[in-house]
């Protein structure tokens, strides 16, 4: 998994999540948190497919990203409301539509001390960034000014030993 190196000023890992399909791991998700609790950064590493079923995987792309950080943040300005059955739709189709609207734009991002070409989507006040590393994907999102310097590394046990405090 991928984790902000210090260079980024994030500070440690809040929180560390896995997703799973049929019972096998999908994606492992790290979280980085401002002092204060507010939501900065987002960061999943998801697996390869190869060996999976594609029925039923997930899907993993800049409009589901920019929604669960969005949902995630209950920013107002984005034009979201409080997920409810009806609303969900409403929120979805506006996400929608604005990574449609947003221009692709080539990124490079430091993993591991070696340039790994990506892509970025800057919609609704957030930014998703997508790299492909070694067999996975990595997806980055949160707010623009906490994307500004892109250095990544593998996850070592140094970078959650906090949370078993």
């Amino acid at each position: 998994m991928a984790a902000a190196s210090a260079v980024m000023g994030l500070g440690p890992i809040a929180a560390v999540g896995t997703h799973g399909v049929n019972d096998r791991p999908w994606a492992v998700e790290v979280t980085h948190r401002s002092s204060a609790g507010t939501l900065l950064l987002v960061i999943k590493t998801v697996r390869s497919s190869h060996g999976l079923s594609p029925r039923g995987l997930p899907v993993e792309n800049a409009e589901s990203q920019l929604l669960d950080f969005l949902s995630r943040t209950r920013d107002r300005g984005s034009g979201l409301v409080v997920p409810v059955r009806g609303s969900s739709v409403a929120n979805h189709d506006r996400v929608r539509a604005a990574v449609a609207e947003a221009s692709v734009v080539p990124v490079e991002v430091v993993i591991d001390h070696g340039l790994v070409p990506g892509t970025r989507i800057d919609a609704l006040g957030a930014v998703v960034i997508r790299v492909g590393w070694k067999d996975q994907t990595v997806l980055l999102t949160g707010a623009a000014d906490h994307l500004g310097t892109l250095e990544l590394h593998t996850a070592t046990s140094s970078d959650v030993d906090h949370l078993h405090v």
